[in-house]
């Protein structure tokens, strides 16, 4: 993999921070990672473990859409107005 493509996915990942549906939640998320109960490392846990959490919810949704309409399929299905 080119890193020119890992550079644009790393930007537009974080251009993607103001847009108007994300914006707002960001202070929402710190406030909810770093509160003032934790000690040590729970807040770096907790984050770990809601980032492997949406990992995984894309994944397995990806892979079970995928055995169900195939790879054509799924362009089909984003593709359609309904959707």
């Amino acid at each position: 993999m080119s890193s020119g493509f890992l550079w644009l996915a790393a930007s537009t990942g974080l251009l993607s921070l103001l847009t108007p549906c994300v914006f707002p939640m960001v202070p929402v998320t710190i406030a909810f990672f770093s509160s003032p109960d934790d000690r040590g490392s729970a807040g770096l846990r907790r984050a770990f473990l809601f980032g492997l959490g949406i990992v995984g919810t894309f994944t397995v949704l990806g892979l079970a859409l995928a055995a169900v309409f195939g790879a054509a399929g799924l362009n089909r299905f984003a593709a359609d107005p309904w959707v």
